[in-house]
């Protein structure tokens, strides 16, 4: 399978593809490094020509399907094989930026209650369409837990070796709920499952009825709902993490190329935003 070869920022100075700062006032005077450019999609055999060409990160992905397959049980096979990988990176003098791939929902992980994927308006529970299935983590408490207990054990497995960890942990890994279109419905609002109508200022009222009062109250606590998960993720890696943290938002991304092919001549290129907390926030 052919790699692939999208250069990134993974690492960059102050304000650069990002939308806020999260430091530690205890660095605030450390010197700002040169921006870093690595490489997704890293198979690991062309580590030194890779180094040679100029890249200094490298993206080390884990899948928590694999990785913990049933719960509270190791895959040691697939832990001993990521192990390599990450000793094969850091020899070759690469800086390592972990994606812990949350997205990858363990099977188990399903079954903890009833409330562990979201649902829309309309009913429909929501199952994966691309990387990965994320679950429930923005409402349901067990899926917090259980996401926890894994990046418990990444840090008890690996320790605080990787010098960037990206944060996101729902559809395509990054903070935002499933897409407005699924299962033929559009406008999908994904707040719906008994714990976060539990919670909500406005249970069983629904996108579209009337009450610009109710509309505003759902709009606030549906986005807040996003804010705490987030809040609560970056808690959870500081926890047992002190590298830089990169907060995953859904954009386009920098694909330099692109524009240039037939029928992507009207698309926006932006620049992938993340934020980055500083250890000791």
């Amino acid at each position: 399978m052919p790699r692939r070869l999208v250069a990134i920022v993974m690492i960059v100075s102050a304000g650069m593809l990002a939308i806020g700062t999260l430091r530690d006032p205890k660095a605030a005077s450390a010197t700002v490094s040169p921006p870093a450019f690595g490489i997704v999609g890293v198979d690991g055999t062309h580590l030194a020509a890779e180094r040679a060409a100029g890249v200094s990160t490298l993206l080390f992905e884990i899948r928590w399907s694999d990785y913990e397959p049933q719960q509270g049980i190791v895959d040691q096979a697939y832990l001993s094989a990521a192990r390599s990988r990450l000793a094969a990176m850091r020899q070759a003098g690469f800086r390592v930026v972990l994606e812990a791939g949350l997205a990858s929902t363990p099977t188990w992980v399903f079954a903890l209650d009833g409330n562990t994927r979201f649902v829309n308006q309309y009913g429909d529970v929501y199952h994966g369409l691309s990387a990965g299935d994320p679950a429930n983590g923005v409402f349901d408490s067990s899926v917090r837990s259980a996401q926890a207990g894994y990046i418990a054990q990444l840090a008890h497995d690996f320790g605080d070796v990787f010098d960037t960890i990206r944060v996101g942990g729902l559809e395509d890994d990054e903070l935002r709920y499933p897409g407005p279109s699924y299962n033929g419905h559009s406008n999908s609002y994904w707040s719906f499952d008994a714990d976060a109508q539990a919670a909500s200022p406005v249970p069983g009222w629904r996108p579209g009825q009337a009450g610009t009062t109710q509309a505003s109250s759902f709009l606030d606590y549906y986005l807040q709902g996003l804010t705490g998960y987030q809040n609560w993720l970056i808690g959870a890696y500081r926890s047992h993490f002190s590298a830089w943290l990169q907060v995953l938002y859904p954009s386009w991304g920098l694909r330099p190329p692109w524009p240039t092919r037939p029928g992507w001549s009207g698309r926006t290129t932006a620049s992938t935003p993340c934020t980055r907390a500083r250890p000791g926030t």
